[in-house]
């Protein structure tokens, strides 16, 4: 699991050990979009621990998600664990300044990592795909069925983050001739592992510059969320 900026592998698979995960998540803050926003200001920064944070005030949809792929076979600590990892890819990923909460944008990443673990387990340990999940069940679904049927939430996530991005481009520009430029160039800088620090000087901006320039931004994102969520 994903533990204080490390990936964890849990060894011990008792209900003591899932009882004491469960207990520890349910501890964690929930996060408003005010604080997601500002630990993703300080991840741009380079800040380890606002990574961390946003990962670990999510952790609890991964055990979710986890639980619900248990008629692979699989330990639920590894589908717990695969979820974490789907949780880090995706903070890596995310960009606050679209308006999006960081669930509904890493809800494909965990999903995906889990069914991943599912499907390896099933390999793994020479379980049949064909084998019912359910055996006392004749109506059961085949694991592969049980696999192939699990929506995918937020399968069509990219499609609406491209979408938002290109919205918020031309609302950018029509608030201020050159933002929308700006806008592009800052998202891919993000994407290619640059810091908003290396995006002001890129365009030399200064710390005032930057403020009015997120202010905008953020205005701008927050306007379509009711559509575009």
């Amino acid at each position: 699991m994903y533990q204080n900026g490390k990936n964890i592998t849990i060894i011990d698979h008792s209900v003591n050990c899932v009882e004491a995960i469960l207990a520890d998540l349910r501890k964690c803050e929930h996060l408003s979009s005010e604080q997601e926003y500002d630990l993703w200001l300080s991840m741009r920064q380079g800040s380890k621990r606002a990574c961390d944070r946003l990962i670990e005030a999510n952790m609890l949809y991964a055990m979710r998600i986890a639980k619900q792929y248990l008629p692979s076979g699989a330990a639920l600590e590894d589908l717990f664990q695969a979820g974490c990892e789907g949780l880090v890819i995706a903070a890596h990923k995310f960009d606050a300044s679209l308006g999006f909460r960081f669930i509904s944008f890493a809800t494909w990443y965990v999903e995906n990592e889990v069914r991943k673990a599912a499907y390896n387990y099933i390999k793994n340990n020479h379980v049949s795909l064909d084998e019912s999940i359910d055996p006392e069940d004749d109506e059961a679904p085949t694991r592969i069925d049980f696999l192939a049927s699990r929506p995918c939430q937020s399968s069509d996530w990219d499609l609406r983050y491209t979408d938002a991005l290109k919205h918020l481009q031309v609302r950018a520009e029509e608030r201020q001739p050159g933002l929308g430029r700006l806008t592009f160039d800052l998202h891919q800088m993000l994407l290619d592992g640059y810091t908003t620090s290396d995006f002001a000087r890129k365009h030399h901006l200064n710390e005032a510059q930057m403020n009015r320039l997120f202010a905008i931004l953020r205005e701008e994102a927050n306007l379509p969320l009711s559509t575009a969520a």
